[in-house]
């Protein structure tokens, strides 16, 4: 139970901490996935999927199958094929947030709070490049 609540807060801490890979768009890849393919594997290891079997879920894997579709029939689609698989990382992105914001009440506030201090930083650096 305790190793189930630390893995939680963990995911829970890269969520609050997604303005600050905003930053960086690698970084935010990065965080997207493995937010999603963590949140994945909580869902095995604790055998629930009921975030997985509602109405968001299937429209989002609709579009994703979509755009698999989509990329058979363009006019390179090996390159449109390998670009488009990667979607699916922000199916499980979402999924997760739902998942956290359901769990975690608190999360909503503190994602808040760190986005309002990342654009604070950004605009006293960008003021204090004005006058330098």
């Amino acid at each position: 139970m305790k190793l189930e609540k630390s893995y939680l807060s963990f995911i829970s801490v890269l969520i609050i901490l997604i303005p600050f890979f905003l930053i960086k768009s690698a970084t935010a890849d990065f965080a997207c996935i493995l937010i999603g393919f963590l949140y994945l594997f909580f869902c095995i290891y604790k055998k629930n999927f009921e975030y997985f079997k509602n109405k968001f879920f299937y429209f989002f894997l609709i579009i994703y199958f979509y755009i698999i579709i989509n990329s058979f029939f363009s006019s390179q689609s090996e390159i449109s094929f390998f670009s488009s698989v990667y979607f699916l990382r922000i199916v499980l992105f979402i999924v997760s947030l739902s998942f956290f914001f359901r769990e975690d009440i608190n999360l909503k506030l503190y994602i808040y709070y760190s986005f309002l201090f990342c654009i604070s930083i950004l605009f006293l650096d960008s003021v204090y490049q004005i006058y330098t």
